[in-house]
């Protein structure tokens, strides 16, 4: 976070529906993820950071990829993440998956990824044959994000459930924790397990309140989840999300 004036934030929001799993196909609604990215840009800018916002139809798989070689400094992420096992990923024949696969790796790291805009029609049986092999489908996938170019990205912060989940191997979990360090990122903050709606943009909202104010990376996400921790007790609530890299 150095170099305020030189420092982009940019905040990508799909439209706010998620599947409970890549199967299910049930959708909720995250009435806490826009006003969550509008808090966080707010602090940022009377920081003076220079900030980048991109939500619903503008937040394309399209649009992040042009991010790979930008330089940015910080990536706040506000969107929708999954993980589902090899077996489910191939049972249930996702194009994102079903594609030829270089590596083991590339297969593990296709089972976790993010959805932007458009992912509801990959996810659509019905309508995954309208979209071409390869294309920008919406499912933005760990092996995806481990060919861009994230050199200098001091810190990316997954808002999302399981973010940090992901096939384990003899070589680590091969996730979108993995992705990202291959393309460079220094420290990410991520979650293990599902997390309400609310509690998640508290402790993010207080997470870069704290930053903005100079305390490390470290301090800052310890006390944000000690902020978060004060009005919802249950480790379900704070406990989700970790830090990785940070100091």
């Amino acid at each position: 976070l150095q170099d305020r004036n030189d420092s982009i934030q940019r905040s990508f929001r799909d439209i706010p529906m998620m599947p409970e799993n890549l199967r299910g196909g049930s959708m909720v609604y995250l009435e806490g993820t826009k006003l969550e990215s509008a808090q966080i840009a707010a602090l940022l800018r009377t920081a003076d950071y220079r900030v980048n916002e991109m939500s619903d139809i503008d937040a394309t798989e399209e649009s992040f990829k042009m991010l790979s070689g930008s330089g940015i400094k910080v990536l706040h992420i506000g969107t929708h993440g999954f993980y589902e096992s090899e077996g489910d990923m191939e049972n249930a024949g996702y194009k994102f998956f079903t594609a030829t696969q270089q590596s083991n790796e590339d297969r593990s790291l296709s089972c976790s990824g993010l959805l932007f805009a458009g992912a509801n029609s990959v996810l659509n049986p019905s309508r995954a044959n309208e979209i071409p092999e390869g294309a920008d489908d919406g499912v933005l996938t760990a092996k995806e994000i481990s060919r861009m170019d994230f050199q200098g990205l001091d810190l990316v912060v997954l808002s999302a459930c399981q973010t940090g989940l992901g096939e384990i191997t003899g070589e680590g979990v091969f996730g979108l924790q993995r992705g990202f360090k291959k393309a460079g990122a220094q420290t990410i903050v991520m979650s293990l397990w599902k997390v309400a709606d609310e509690p998640t943009q508290m402790l993010m909202v207080e997470f870069f309140k704290n930053l903005t104010t100079g305390q490390s990376k470290r301090a800052a996400f310890l006390a944000a989840q000690k902020a978060v921790r004060q009005k919802y007790p249950n480790p379900l609530y704070w406990a989700a999300f970790v830090m990785v890299d940070g100091i």
